[in-house]
């Protein structure tokens, strides 16, 4: 057997169990405290190179997969924050700019490194209300408008960090008004993502990602939907609303793919029930590396 399918098989089961256990029950555990162990992956990684000859070369092989796997989830749990988290070390930021109901299209851009990234509600009276708590950094937060258009951007400031102990921890929640149609772009590393978009009309949205974990759910307040993912190691899980036809478009690697209640088109074409008599369409395009990729009709 070769090495390499037996080390990335192994590595894509153990992150897979994990973040399945995870969906289920919260595995709620000290992370940072595994986090620190990190530089065990590269001892085992020489091990390796030091006895690739050797008959026990497969269990390094195995042990190291499940390492780095473990490392991995780690990282991403390491990077949220809990309500229950909270003390005096945490700085608080909120942004709110009000809602001008001459606005049509609103664009919402968000760069950040790592963090935990969450849209669960619509506002009132304004166009963007938001919430930061962490440990680290401040976000820059720009608002401009024109005729019919808003833009709307947070940018994280640029942090230098070491994998020590005090891992930066970032939490930041936003809700939007559901009158204008809204482009997003995010570009996250080291992330969870969860964005609640049913009340919204998304004419785009752009995910770059990491390690992240990102959950986004689709209503069918627009015509069409364009969604595009960019991601590295990452679980990706969509919900599109079963009166949408929806289309999908992969590119992916060392990838599992579910996508129940579609039809396979071609090697990486897939499209709901419903595609051509829909009156509502929704593209999804995944272009990812080490990832699981689901696709949830609701």
């Amino acid at each position: 057997m070769k090495t390499k399918p037996l080390f990335w098989g192994i590595f894509l089961i153990t992150l897979g169990g994990l973040i399945l256990l995870n969906n289920f029950k919260p595995l709620n555990f000290d992370w940072d405290l595994v986090w620190n162990f990190w530089p065990v992956v590269l001892i085992i990684f020489g091990l390796y190179f030091v006895m690739r000859d050797s008959p026990i070369r497969w269990i390094i092989i195995i042990f190291n997969a499940v390492i780095l796997g473990l490392m991995l989830f780690a990282a991403i749990k390491s990077f949220i924050i809990d309500e229950s988290d909270f003390d005096f070390n945490y700085q608080v930021e909120q942004f709110n700019t009000p809602y001008n109901q001459n606005i049509k299209k609103a664009k919402l851009t968000m760069e950040a490194a790592v963090g935990n990234f969450t849209i669960k509600d619509t506002t009132g009276s304004d166009l963007v209300a938001a919430k930061a708590k962490g440990t680290f950094g401040n976000y820059t937060f720009n608002h401009s408008e024109e005729n019919e258009n808003a833009e709307v951007s947070f940018e994280l400031e640029e942090h230098h960090f070491s994998f020590g102990k005090n891992i930066p921890k970032n939490h930041f929640d936003m809700k939007l008004n559901s009158n204008p149609a809204w482009d997003m772009e995010f570009n996250v590393g080291a992330a969870s993502v969860n964005l609640n978009l049913e009340p919204y009309n998304i004419e785009n949205l752009y995910i770059k990602s990491g390690a992240a974990s990102v959950k986004v759910k689709l209503g069918d307040k627009a015509e069409k939907t364009d969604l595009k993912f960019d991601s590295g190691a990452s679980s990706l899980e969509v919900f599109v609303p079963k009166n949408s036809g929806c289309e999908i478009n992969t590119d992916v690697k060392l990838s599992s793919k579910s996508f129940a209640g579609f039809t396979k088109v071609d090697n990486n074409t897939y499209r709901s029930e419903n595609f051509n008599s829909a009156s509502k369409k929704i593209y999804i395009a995944f272009d990812a590396g080490i990832s699981s990729v689901k696709v949830n009709r609701y």
